[in-house]
């Protein structure tokens, strides 16, 4: 089948998580996950729904629909209407027919429109949906027509030529038709209306095996293009065209997972995608809505009794961001296994931790006794930023907040107060409080997390720098703080779980313990870039930190440059770090992103940290400008209730 070249589209990863929220809801499967792909498909033993890439290239207005349609149709429509053992018998069946591949396509068109208008019958709040899907395919298939027939790709033409005839509203299109193709349009149409007459899968079957056998005589060749694809694991069982062998084409079909579309990185990779041309007009559109839009409710079994709704009548939520996807770099070489076990504690993260995260555990090294040289340097970074301290001193000043002492009640002096029984009924009665006063220690911790992989080795000196003043200044406030590095190291697999597991290093240089001491500070210099950073995980396992500390106000400050990137992971890591960010602010701690980029920062560096920390994140041009992009920063986060 031919392929057309295709540019990667940036995809949010809050449209990917609300798509992904209504497949589960849907489908009633709490572990679905939902990827992008040339075709809208399930993948079941995947655990996977495949959207269309197609909805990329419509005009904005469309495209939420097209997103939600599919999501509709496989997650919804095809499990309680499509007989899966009907579907796989007449793709084997398809073999014998004069046709395959066209045989194979025309059942699988006529069934997505017969579960299409049964998901209707039983859920009306779909039809808008289904509408806007059918108008914008039938546009599109109309105008392939034409461009089959001009290139005598006659079983293309025709196949495109029938989905616009049986969903036009106002009487078939109106084409110039090369003769062999107005003959197959005058015998099809004596049976290709019975469609919607058909009760099941089965009865669609022998509808396409009918309509291939008829049409034998004029569509003999193969279809040229794959325009449907069936919902079964692995590859399809499409025919290849002369000269591309199966491997190839499977390499070349590969879909498009969740963050590969929701990243682009700087050397952006092309993708393959059948038959959809690229609309650039409609490619940087900032802003889609989903809802799931309700009519009156019918019955769930197809009558027309009220039903009540459910989970996946909820809608869906508006909102913003791009991102990029990761190009890593070599990094230094990690240490082997044998030294690694010596200085490391084992911590598995496995219960509680969502899928794309499974296996992977942390493994915690130990900070070594800073050199002279280490020293020597730190110095010189105190020196530097120096000037720095004040400004950032008023900064968190403005920010943070002191501690309470308890107040003292029953005394016999002090401010009087208003419980006065013992006046009454105490000889020597204590009448007086003590109102509490705000203690000198501030009612705050800080975890400042540091990207130590191979994408952060043109950044590092600057980031050590940074952790510098804010590790002084705190420090001078008195504010209990632990300074961390984390990185997934490609060279080593440390046992400790199932299957050995996938480790995740993190070098706690400065603990919570040791923040506070004049001697703690030069261990910053030991963390350098390394490779891979699993983002999503360090996130969730500093936060674990801060959960156990007693304090009131809990800060994580990541510093990275918003490009996730490790094993089964580059192609998920966006969105697993927004989700991990998410669930670690609904536990009431603060998270903040900072891209110390050591230039003025470009739209695709700003958007890539957005997309994950939303207002929260920034890129800061140079170390001067940190005090001030940080007190924005909180300014924005924090002024609200209670702060």
């Amino acid at each position: 089948m031919g392929l057309i070249q295709f540019s990667g589209y940036d995809t949010q990863p809050e449209i990917l998580l609300a798509l992904r929220q209504l497949a589960r809801a849907l489908s009633r499967n709490p572990n679905l996950d939902v990827v992008f792909g040339y075709h809208a498909r399930m993948l079941r033993l995947a655990g996977q729904l495949e959207i269309s890439r197609f909805w990329d290239t419509v005009p904005a207005s469309e495209r939420q629909d097209g997103y939600t349609s599919d999501v509709y149709l496989k997650a919804y429509a095809e499990p309680r209407f499509t007989q899966i053992e009907a579907l796989e018998r007449l793709l084997r069946e398809s073999q014998d027919t004069p046709n395959p591949s066209w045989c194979r396509q025309l059942f699988l068109l006529g069934e997505e429109l017969r579960i299409e208008q049964a998901a209707v019958r039983e859920r009306n709040g779909m039809r808008r949906t289904f509408a806007v899907r059918r108008k914008a395919l039938r546009r599109y298939y109309a105008g392939r027509v034409e461009y089959h027939a001009g290139r005598g790709q006659w079983s293309d033409a025709a196949l495109c030529m029938m989905f616009a005839m049986l969903t036009a509203e106002d009487g078939p299109p109106v084409w110039t038709l090369p003769p062999i193709l107005e003959q197959v349009r005058s015998l099809a149409e004596r049976r290709l209306y019975d469609l919607y007459e058909l009760p099941d899968t089965a009865g669609v079957a022998g509808w396409a095996a009918d309509l291939t056998e008829m049409l034998a005589q004029w569509l003999s060749k193969p279809c040229a293009m794959t325009y449907w694809s069936p919902s079964i694991d692995g590859p399809e069982p499409a025919s290849n065209p002369p000269g591309t062998s199966a491997s190839s084409k499977k390499d070349r079909l590969e879909p498009t997972s969740a963050a590969q579309t929701v990243s682009k990185k700087t050397s952006q990779r092309e993708e393959t995608f059948a038959l959809r041309p690229r609309d650039e007009r409609h490619a940087s559109e900032p802003m889609l809505r989903f809802s799931l839009n309700r009519g009156p409710n019918g019955g769930w079994l197809g009558n027309r009794d009220v039903r009540r709704g459910d989970a996946g009548d909820q809608s869906l939520a508006i909102v913003q961001g791009t991102s990029e996807d990761n190009a890593g770099g070599a990094g230094q070489e990690s240490a082997p296994a044998a030294t690694l076990s010596d200085d490391v504690s084992v911590r598995s993260a496995n219960s509680g931790v969502p899928a794309p995260v499974r296996g992977v555990y942390a493994v915690e090294l130990k900070p070594k006794r800073p050199t002279g040289p280490d020293m020597d340097r730190y110095r010189r970074y105190v020196a530097e930023v120096a000037p720095l301290k004040r400004r950032l001193r008023v900064t968190l000043k403005k920010h943070l907040e002191q501690k309470r002492l308890q107040s003292s009640r029953a005394l016999h002096a002090g401010r009087l107060g208003r419980n006065l029984t013992d006046l009454w009924i105490e000889e020597l009665p204590r009448l007086f409080v003590k109102r509490n006063q705000p203690s000198p220690k501030w009612d705050a911790a800080i975890v400042l997390l540091v990207d130590c992989s191979a994408s952060m080795a043109d950044k590092m000196e600057r980031v050590q720098a940074g952790l510098t003043l804010l590790h002084e200044t705190l420090s001078s406030l008195a504010v209990p703080h632990a300074v961390c590095g984390f990185w997934e190291p490609q060279s080593i697999r440390v046992s400790g779980s199932s299957g050995g597991g996938i480790p995740n290093c993190f070098l706690p240089v400065i603990p919570f313990e040791r923040s506070l001491s004049k001697q703690s500070g030069p261990e910053i210099l030991q963390l350098e870039p390394q490779e891979d950073n699993r983002d999503g995980f360090a996130i969730r396992h500093a936060a674990s930190w801060l959960r156990a500390r007693p304090e009131r106000r809990k800060w994580l400050i990541v510093f990275s440059d918003g490009q996730p990137s490790a094993q089964d992971y580059a192609e998920v890591g966006v969105l697993d770090t927004y989700e991990a960010v998410r669930e670690t602010r609904r536990d009431g701690i603060d998270v903040f992103g900072l891209h110390l980029a050591g230039h003025s920062p470009s739209d695709k560096e700003i958007a890539a940290m957005r997309a994950v920390y939303g207002r929260a994140g920034a890129v800061v041009p140079d170390l001067a400008s940190l005090p001030d992009r940080l007190h924005r920063l909180l300014k924005a986060w924090l002024i609200r209730p209670g702060s």
